[in-house]
């Protein structure tokens, strides 16, 4: 079976013209055809005209109308546009491209979601997403749904935390964390969301209770969901506190329940030195401030042991390993000190 190829053009026509043949000009041979009457055959034109109406239109949200006839060139009418009219050119032949984006017309405003539920998969092969499942798969197509950024991340930091040294705990983290993901191959986008925003909520919603479903970080999570965030991430900030009762599964949960108390303390323990900076700072030191009860007592040194142990890490290689990690960002967490 033949290979083909849908281009989408967007080009202004005037409505009069519309498949109208053009008027003979007195500088041509009347037996010369114009461009305009060479139109193809309205024949040719239904197996393409049935694809636009089962799939293009639900896929831009459009509804066909009476007028809208299929030759060589698609005109659409003025009830198919926002703005302006326009015409649709669906040119069959060549080899099939994947990873064209569709977009929406010219002159019309982005929907929110456009994207039907399903698609059959030669649409989702023409869009460049593919997989198999055949025509009665009923798979999502998130054309206009993305995950959030960091920006975006960030910007919701920052709107529910105003303290300064909150958020730069919180990058402490996401520095600790995206290392562990760099180091082990795994996606550095979502550990960073998930490490930059594990405690968005707490200014807010402290929850010294220990609620498992009020507070941090169970309103923080819905939050995340609303705004759709990965249910990866969701998770990772839920389990991060024990008494949300979210046992701990996957890596990242893991390396951000590890990150986050050990950046807190390697931050006190930067604090106190002389220099106040991370760039001199040893794993001796670290531990020796373990033992003392009376430093950073709100830090939980079960914690700090267990995080390791659930890394499959020895306690040393983990402070080693995110003392670097967070003298990669010192300045930018405020960590240089006078070195």
């Amino acid at each position: 079976m033949g290979q083909f190829r849908v281009d989408l053009k967007c080009r202004f026509v005037h409505p009069p013209r519309m498949n109208v043949k053009e008027p003979p000009v007195a500088h041509r041979a009347e037996d010369v055809e114009t461009q305009a009457a060479g139109l193809f055959p309205r024949r040719p034109g239904h197996f393409a005209q049935g694809l636009l109406h089962c799939i293009f239109f639900p896929l831009a949200r459009m509804q066909p109308h009476k007028d809208v006839l299929l030759h060589g060139f698609l005109h659409l009418p003025t009830s198919l546009r926002d703005a302006s009219h326009a015409t649709l050119a669906a040119h069959f032949g060549g080899e099939s491209k994947r990873g064209q984006e569709l977009s929406c017309p010219y002159g019309a405003e982005e929907p929110k979601n456009r994207a039907p539920d399903w698609v059959p998969d030669m649409v989702l092969d023409m869009v460049g997403t593919g997989g198999a499942g055949g025509m009665n798969s009923a798979r999502p197509l998130h054309l206009e749904n993305r995950m959030p950024t960091r920006e975006d991340a960030w910007k919701l930091l920052c709107e529910y935390t105003a303290s300064e040294s909150l958020r730069k705990h919180m990058l402490a983290v996401e520095a600790c964390v995206r290392a562990y993901a760099r180091k082990s191959g795994a996606d550095e986008e979502t550990w960073s969301l998930a490490a930059l925003l594990h405690d968005f909520d707490y200014e807010r919603w402290p929850n010294h209770e220990h609620s498992p479903e009020q507070g941090h970080p169970s309103e923080g999570a819905k939050i995340l969901r609303e705004q759709d965030y990965s249910e990866e991430v969701v998770r990772a900030v839920l389990s991060h506190a024990d008494y949300c009762n979210v046992p701990r599964q996957s890596a990242l949960e893991h390396t951000l329940f590890a990150c986050d108390e050990i950046a807190g303390f390697l931050t006190a323990c930067a604090y106190v030195r002389p220099s106040k900076s991370i760039l001199d700072l040893e794993v001796d030191s670290v531990k020796r401030r373990m033992k003392d009860k009376l430093f950073a007592k709100g830090v939980s040194r079960e914690d700090l042991r267990k995080g390791a142990e659930e890394l499959g890490v020895p306690l040393e290689e983990h402070i080693a390993f995110c003392i670097a990690a967070l003298r990669e960002h010192a300045d930018a967490l405020g960590l240089r000190g006078t070195l």
